[in-house]
C-alpha cells in the first residue's frame, strides 16, 4: 500500500516536471536543429524535373500546386542544365517520351 502511494506521488511529480523539461530541452536545441519541414511545405529541390502529360487536367493540377503553368523542357536541355549547373525554384516537366531521350542521352554520355 506505501509502496503504491510512494509510486503514484512519483508519478505526480514526473508528470507535472515533463513540460518544463520538454520546453527547455526544445529551446537548447532549437539553434542546433533546423526546424523540421511541415507537412504542408515541400521540399523542392533546385534543379526538380518531373515527368508531366501535357494535358489540360495536368497543367491545371500543376498551376495549383506550384502556382505557375508548367514550364517544359526537352531531353537536350536537361542535359545542357547538368554541366551548366543551372537552377530553379519551380519544377520543371519533360514528358515521358522526352524522358526516355533523356535516359538515352546520358547513357550515351557516361558509355564515353
Amino acid at each position: 500500500m506505501r509502496f503504491a502511494a510512494v509510486s503514484a506521488a512519483s508519478l505526480l511529480v514526473l508528470a507535472s516536471a515533463a513540460p518544463a523539461l520538454a520546453q527547455n530541452f526544445s529551446t537548447q536545441n532549437q539553434t542546433q536543429l533546423p526546424p523540421a519541414p511541415r507537412a504542408s511545405q515541400q521540399v523542392v529541390q533546385p534543379r526538380a524535373v518531373m515527368v508531366c502529360d501535357a494535358d489540360a487536367a495536368t497543367r491545371v493540377a500543376f498551376t495549383r500546386e506550384y502556382g505557375t503553368a508548367p514550364v517544359f523542357i526537352t531531353a537536350r536541355q536537361a542535359v545542357d542544365v547538368r554541366r551548366t549547373g543551372e537552377t530553379w525554384s519551380t519544377p520543371r516537366c519533360m514528358t515521358a517520351r522526352e524522358h526516355d531521350r533523356y535516359i538515352n542521352l546520358t547513357r550515351s554520355i557516361a558509355a564515353r
